[in-house]
């Protein structure tokens, strides 16, 4: 049976990409771009204008992520060219890939994907995610209330329930991973809590999100997707 438009009145023809029509939509995302390079905001790329958006007009559908590039591009609001990974990255940072290797043979990951927003919602929400990656593959995510040790070790406790202890789990320099960063330094409870289970804290390199490329990638397509 043919099918015109989608089931849930969306609007716009099966199979083809959604286009925004209403100029409105685009000068509020502009007039958003604007105000966060004006005020000098350390964080002005689109996901941060489409948050934006969703809290200025609770009320309307905020703009996919991809719009909202597009016009910003359009707009001659640009504010940074496309980075070029240089080849040979890894050798560089002289990462220890084969030492790596060598700790174990069950290899985990683990992220927390900042406040995202929700058409509707007021209030943003924050995912764990986590991800086997040898000698299998699993990906999970689940809501949390905070981007905390505390959460990141209760979703954790309840996975190795189910799956096994990993030999070694991949995180990020995130202050709920590694610890405060101002005064003396000390072990968090998230790193006292991987060791006393006989498991290796393996951190990326700071700004150096493909050193830790399985749940970076996961995590690009659930913001994607999602």
């Amino acid at each position: 049976m043919s099918q015109d438009t989608y089931e849930d009145n969306r609007g716009w023809q099966k199979g083809q990409a959604r286009t925004y029509t209403d100029s409105e939509v685009a000068e509020h995302i502009c007039a958003i771009k604007r105000k966060r390079i004006e005020n000098k905001n350390y964080f002005v790329g689109s996901n941060y204008v489409h948050m934006d958006y969703a809290k200025q007009f609770p009320d309307k559908e905020p703009p996919s992520v991809w719009f909202i590039d597009k016009t910003i591009r359009q707009a001659g609001l640009q504010t940074k060219k496309p980075k070029k990974r240089k080849k040979g990255g890894a050798e560089y940072l002289l990462y220890p890939v084969e030492a790596i290797r060598d700790l174990g043979s069950v290899h985990q990951s683990a992220d927390f994907i900042g406040k995202k927003y929700i058409a509707g919602q007021r209030e943003p929400i924050t995912i764990f995610s986590t991800s086997y990656y040898a000698p299998f593959k699993l990906y999970q995510i689940k809501p949390v209330v905070a981007e905390q040790a505390i959460y990141a070790i209760e979703n954790l406790t309840k996975l190795w329930r189910k799956y096994p202890l990993p030999d070694v789990l991949r995180i990020d320099n995130g202050l709920q991973f590694r610890g405060t960063a101002r005064g003396k330094r000390y072990l968090s409870t998230f790193l006292k809590f991987l060791l006393n289970l006989g498991i290796v804290p393996l951190f990326g390199s700071p700004s150096k999100p493909w050193t830790n490329p399985h749940i970076e990638g996961h995590n690009r397509v659930f913001n994607e997707k999602v």
